[in-house]
Parts: C-alpha cells; structure tokens; sequence
C-alpha cells in the first residue's frame, strides 16, 4: 500500500525536479519544484514537500549500471549534491523505481540518467505554505491539469 503511493506521488510529479531540503537517513524531506502543479493550487505557489518516513532504501542508480545496484552513485547522505529531474515511476518488487536524470551530472557516471530506488514506510506530500495533501486530491489536481493542457491542444488542433 505505502509503496503504491509512494509510486504514485513521483509520479504525479512528472516534469518535476526534487531537491533535498532536510532530514536524515530514516527521514528525508525532498523539495518538489513542480510549478505547474503547484499553480493549481495558488497562482503564487511553486512547491511541494514530500516526506519520506522510515526510510530504508534511497539509491540512484545509472542506466549504465542498471543491472548492478552496487554501482550506485549516491545513498540518502549524498542526496543533497543532485537536484532529481523526475519522468515516470512504477512500482518494482520491494521499492519504486523512479525514472529520472541527475543535475550536475556525477563524476562517476556516463550519463546523467538513471533510476532512483525508493522504499520507505511512509510518505505525506505538502504544499508550499505547508498544508498536507491527502494523495488522492494530489492526484485530482494533476488530473485536472493534465485534462485541461489535453481540452487546450485539442481546441489548438481541431480549430473552434
């Protein structure tokens, strides 16, 4: 169940960019630039806030090296260099994998691209004045907004 929402708020955050913001080892909190979803919410907004509770695995692996976990470029204390450009998640056995590309680039590593594995026993997103979103009317926002950029190009395509 935790993972399935935790699977479902990255990828909610499509096109977003998560950056550390605090926490530890067993609790992370990830700073979501996510504007376009965030403007649904308030005009002025820009962010979210995902916390990631009882944390037990947190490892970006390059594409390069997706079939050996042991060349991982970062655990959760090394999170904070990167800024975490988010494209798609699914739920893969016992963690989530989220597709994505690291800003800067790391040294040790071809290409910036990889997955990030994420298992933790707990995830609350909140939005940028600090408000909890249950991820249900998290999804109903991006929902919306996905259906309104779909009505606009259709209406561009299709002509009045």
């Amino acid at each position: 169940m935790v993972l399935d929402e935790i699977c479902d708020v990255f990828g909610i955050f499509h096109d977003g960019t998560a950056y550390y913001f605090s926490g530890d080892d067993k609790h992370l909190v990830l700073r979501v630039h996510c504007r376009y979803l965030a403007k649904m919410l308030q005009p002025s907004f820009e962010n979210f806030y995902v916390h990631l509770f009882d944390l037990s695995e947190f490892v970006f692996v390059p594409h390069e090296h997706v079939s050996d976990k042991t060349k991982s470029v970062f655990f959760t204390s090394e999170a904070f260099k990167y800024s975490i450009e988010i494209l798609y998640s699914k739920q893969i056995n016992c963690h989530v994998e989220v597709d994505c590309n690291l800003r800067p680039m790391p040294d040790n590593c071809m290409y910036p691209s990889g997955n990030l594995l994420v298992n933790a026993g707990d995830v609350k997103v909140y939005d940028h004045n600090g408000k909890q979103l249950s991820i249900e009317s998290l999804a109903a926002i991006s929902e919306k907004y996905w259906k309104r950029v779909h009505d606009e190009t259709e209406k561009r395509l299709l002509g009045p």
